[in-house]
Parts: C-alpha cells; sequence; structure tokens
C-alpha cells in the first residue's frame, strides 16, 4: 500500500511541483491538530516537525514511516434519526441536519495505470453531497474530515473538495501549520487524522 501511494506521491510531485518537504507536513499538521483534541494519542509536547518526518526510516520512495497511518483501532458512530425520536430522549439540541451526502468508489489504492488528479475519486462525492446539500463551493462548509492515510490522500483530498486548486495543496498546509502554531483554528482534520 505504501509503494501504491508513493507512486501517486509520485506523480503529484511531477505534475504540480509538489515537494518533498511539503508532503512531509502534512504529518506535521495532523500532529498539531492532534495534539488539541483531548481524546487523541498525540500530546502537545510530542508534536512532530516535517524534520522529524524527513528523519523518520523510509517506507518507500518518497514515503517514511511518521507519514503512514498509524496501527490504531477506533470507532466514530453517527445515530440518524428523526427530530421527533431526538426530542423525545432529550437529545434536540444536539442534533445537526444532514443537508446532503455523496459517495463514489475508485481502486482499493491508486493503480498505476490510473494515477492521476482523481486518482482517488474524492471530487465525485464531494460534489454529490454539496449538490444535494444546495452549497456551490467548499468555502460554504465550516468544517471537513479528510481521508489521510498517507500525505499525497490528505493533499490530493484538499485539491479534490475545493478548499485549494491544484497544486496549492502543499501552499494550503504550510499556511496552515502556521496558524495552528499562532493559535489559530483550521476546521479540517481537527481529530489529528489517522
Amino acid at each position: 500500500i505504501p509503494k501504491k501511494y508513493d507512486e501517486f506521491a509520485s506523480w503529484h510531485a511531477r505534475c504540480f511541483g509538489t515537494k518533498r518537504e511539503d508532503l512531509a507536513s502534512v504529518s506535521e499538521f495532523m500532529s498539531l491538530q492532534a495534539a488539541r483534541h483531548p481524546g487523541n494519542f498525540q500530546k502537545p509536547g510530542d508534536c512532530l516537525s516535517a524534520a522529524d518526518v524527513l528523519a523518520s526510516p523510509r517506507v518507500a520512495g518518497t514515503t517514511n514511516l511518521y507519514e503512514c497511518a498509524k496501527r490504531a483501532d477506533g470507532a466514530a458512530v453517527v445515530l440518524v434519526c428523526s427530530p421527533e425520536f431526538a426530542r423525545s430522549r432529550g437529545s434536540l439540541f444536539k442534533c445537526v441536519p444532514i443537508l446532503g451526502i455523496g459517495e463514489a468508489s475508485g481502486a482499493l489504492m491508486p493503480e498505476s495505470r490510473h494515477i492521476g488528479a482523481h486518482a482517488v475519486p474524492i471530487h465525485l462525492a464531494a460534489r454529490r453531497a454539496m449538490l444535494k446539500a444546495g452549497v456551490r463551493s467548499a468555502r460554504e462548509i465550516g468544517w471537513f474530515g479528510l481521508y489521510d492515510c498517507f500525505p499525497v490522500a490528505f493533499l490530493s483530498a484538499l485539491e479534490q473538495v475545493g478548499l485549494c486548486g491544484y497544486g496549492e495543496a502543499g501552499s494550503w498546509v504550510a499556511g496552515a501549520i502556521r496558524k495552528v502554531r499562532a493559535g489559530g483554528k483550521v476546521p479540517v482534520n481537527t481529530h489529528g487524522g489517522l
């Protein structure tokens, strides 16, 4: 799996000029986000830097150990119910309406012959969800939870949902790191990712 995502990262670098440091910075950003979350593994004093990531053992050509998703089990629950059910349980104040959903599927991992900007078809799922919700731009959305098994998957997701243009994800992450380090909030993967 790391080798397949590494091929995708190499393509992204050739096509958009993504630097090795851009990829390593994704783990730094996730580490900073995780440190802010009270239920996460990462604590404030344990944050990774891009230099730490680059110094970790190499797993594939442009992928180091600290860029791979951690082996850990977890769970999340989204209970879908009617307002009446929530009201009967005294939980209506916790409810969030679902305005739209979207789904798309592709290969389990990027395949060499299909590597490109949409090797992982996030754009289709995002477009479908936004259309159903009546949302025209990612800027209208207040929080994102994007898949980040490897840095290139996260960079591609940022581009595909429209948080930045294609080839601009490395700069987006650098800006997000600056903002978090300055005490600001970035409403993307606030759980700290994988």
